[in-house]
């Protein structure tokens, strides 16, 4: 049988190599630019535009091991209930040739997802003979699904470190470009203040593509309106991981799985205390309410045990924030598969898909006072990306910490000597899972939804900006 390593690392490359280390969160937002009269850098290799689409490189690659993540969690899950009916079997005598090749045709289907095939966790055909070699053949087939679940295992480590690492090096240059931005907000504040008289053209183009609400431009109050909408978004996301009792929350995460290993069985509250551990993105003040119609925008997601939410408003650009938390009273496996997109925040086009937009089309030239009420708006959005930093070194911290604690409970679930044994063993897998599926959804959201705030703010600034080279 050739090697499952290998192939999962053909099939995902990301997960070759460990991601390099980025340096301290402090240290890379010492930014020292000079800007013009109208909020422009003048030192052109140091841009908010290259700063934000630096960021957004690196938020891809997020994006890139969090659908790869997704993919290994799916195969894990069709191999747990093929490893269930296989243990099944192998007590009332084993496949007979036939069942084994019904077996085989969709198992050939779920390893084809990492690349692989039926002949990894399965003996010939021909193997499932005799009486005797039918028990035998059956059996190998629990120990090699055994095996290859732990290196499906091994491999969601991986794609869950790669977020993390990813997460950093993304919000390194994502909080470069929102002090550069604020610091462009506050030359235009200041332009405006001071400018007076009346615009000498009534009409000017903006990138309307990305700030129309309904193929129109915003107002102005619109427009500071959704950027205090999606500030609030952007502290309820990241409080929670900025708090002292974050490391607790993590650590109240992993002693549950823990203690459930100890016991020998599954313990009292075990699940509950994995769905304590992230910030209930429903709850995000009033920014969210319940919309069962989005949770076909996550996968994995179901009525039964997920609930739906997006943000009151349509936002500028045609977009709107929806996320996804869990129904009360979910347990084991069915957390597992509830956690793939719980407490993700995802950003979609308002109106299902994609408006065009006539770039061409003239829009009204805003007043100084307006622009000032803009540039406000902007500098307290870029704040609360700033003020993120101080949590950040903790909370990419104990994100590793916790991944490295779970990989430790995970690696030791793997056959039992009972049925009961290796039912607990199967929970405890689907809830390490779980765990992992929350540190990256709580990354990728955080990525989403500061991306879009930030170029949002940047361009306001450019409508904004705009509007005032129209005075004298």
């Amino acid at each position: 049988m050739s090697n499952m390593s290998s192939i999962l690392l053909g099939r995902f490359p990301g997960l070759e190599s460990d991601v390099p280390a980025a340096g301290g969160v402090a240290d890379a937002l010492e930014v020292g630019q000079v800007v013009d009269e109208d909020g422009a850098q003048l030192d052109g290799e140091n841009l908010v535009e290259n700063d934000l689409i630096e960021a957004e490189e690196e938020s891809e690659v997020v994006d890139e091991g969090n659908d790869e993540a997704d993919e290994l969690v799916e195969t894990a899950e069709a191999l747990e209930s093929y490893l269930a009916v296989a243990r099944s079997a192998g007590k009332q005598g084993g496949w007979t040739t036939q069942e084994a090749a019904a077996h085989e045709l969709g198992l050939n289907i779920v390893m084809g997802r990492i690349g692989a095939n039926a002949s990894f966790v399965m003996p010939s055909l021909e193997s499932f003979g005799s009486s005797r070699e039918r028990i035998n053949a059956t059996t190998s087939v629990e120990n090699r699904i055994t095996d290859t679940l732990k290196k499906i295992w091994e491999a969601i480590k991986r794609a869950v470190n790669k977020v993390i690492a990813f997460v950093r090096k993304w919000y390194l240059k994502i909080a470069d470009g929102a002090s550069r931005l604020k610091k462009r907000a506050e030359a235009i504040r200041s332009k405006a203040e001071n400018t007076n008289g009346s615009a000498k053209e009534k009409k000017i183009r903006i990138p309307l593509a990305q700030l129309h609400v309904g193929k129109k431009a915003p107002k102005a109050s619109q427009l500071v309106s959704s950027m205090k909408s999606v500030e609030q978004v952007i502290i309820d996301v990241t409080k929670g991981q900025m708090s002292k009792g974050y490391e607790k929350t993590m650590d109240a995460m992993v002693k549950a799985l823990e203690k459930s290993v100890e016991a020998g069985k599954m313990t009292k509250g075990s699940e509950n205390k994995i769905v304590e551990g992230e910030t209930k993105y429903a709850a995000l003040s009033d920014q969210f309410t319940a919309d069962s119609k989005v949770l076909s925008k996550f996968p994995g997601a179901s009525e039964d045990l997920n609930s739906g939410y997006a943000v009151k408003e349509v936002l500028p650009g045609g977009k709107r924030l929806v996320a996804c938390d869990f129904n009360s009273g979910t347990t084991g496996k069915e957390l597992a598969q509830a956690s793939r997109s719980a407490y993700k925040i995802a950003l979609i086009d308002a109106d299902g898909s994609k408006v065009e937009v006539d770039s061409s089309t003239e829009v009204e030239v805003l007043a100084p006072q307006e622009v000032v009420g803009i540039a406000n708006g902007v500098i307290d959005l870029a704040q609360a990306v700033i003020d993120y930093r101080g949590g950040f070194e903790n909370y990419d911290k104990q994100t590793k910490d916790t991944l490295k604690r779970v990989d430790k409970v995970a690696s030791g679930s793997t056959k039992g000597d009972n049925d009961d044994e290796n039912e607990r063993l199967a929970d405890i897998r689907a809830l390490a899972t779980a765990t992992g599926n929350l540190l990256r959804n709580h990354g990728t959201s955080t990525t989403t939804v500061i991306n879009y705030g930030l170029n949002l703010g940047r361009n306001a600034l450019v409508y904004g900006n705009s509007s005032l080279n129209q005075y004298a």
